[in-house]
């Protein structure tokens, strides 16, 4: 009888009293009004947490909060515990396409092996309102976590829920309000 590695897998955790080691998720934003939101969630002491950031205006991704730079290079991030996302938020001018979408479905599937791994992930943006939301939901599915505000990252959670799905591009927010 053939058995998938999942059910054996399933049935060794059972034998074994133990569940797989699942790290936290935390999700917020590094604008200084989130910020201490957000810090007051991050862990003190243990191993550092696997950071997924995303970039500012102008591209700039600021790891202070996480003891790393603020830098437009992603180069500059190697050695930390911070994996930027070179993703600005998608605009009615400016839709993420299928390399922005690659590149966000990459990161999810990164901090799920993170996070898997039993560490704990931040998924963090400037303001801790959409694209962090979606990385979190992702890994995540609470409520707390659900973009309301953005149709766009809905759409793109709805497109990592369907395998991987790149042919929702382009996508944009529908409100006017994420014009610019």
């Amino acid at each position: 009888m053939a058995t998938s590695y999942a059910d054996a897998m399933e049935r060794a955790r059972a034998l074994l009293g133990t569940a797989p080691p699942v790290g936290p998720v935390l999700q917020g934003g590094v604008r200084a009004d989130v910020l201490p939101a957000l810090q007051a969630q991050l862990p003190v002491g243990g191993d550092p947490p696997c950071v997924f950031l995303f970039p500012g205006s102008g591209g700039v991704f600021d790891g202070r909060p996480f003891g790393g730079p603020q830098s437009a290079s992603v180069a500059d991030f190697n050695g930390t515990s911070i994996t930027p996302v070179p993703v600005a938020d998608p605009t009615r001018r400016d839709p993420w396409g299928v390399p922005e979408l690659k590149r966000v479905y990459q990161a999810i599937s990164q901090a799920m092996v993170c996070r898997n791994a039993g560490f704990t992930v931040v998924a963090a943006c400037v303001g801790g309102a959409n694209r962090s939301k979606l990385l979190a939901y992702c890994l995540d599915p609470r409520p707390e976590f659900w973009p309301d505000k953005c149709d766009a990252m809905q759409a793109v959670i709805a497109g990592y829920q369907n395998n991987l799905d790149t042919d929702i591009a382009p996508v944009a927010p529908k409100r006017a309000s994420r014009q610019a």
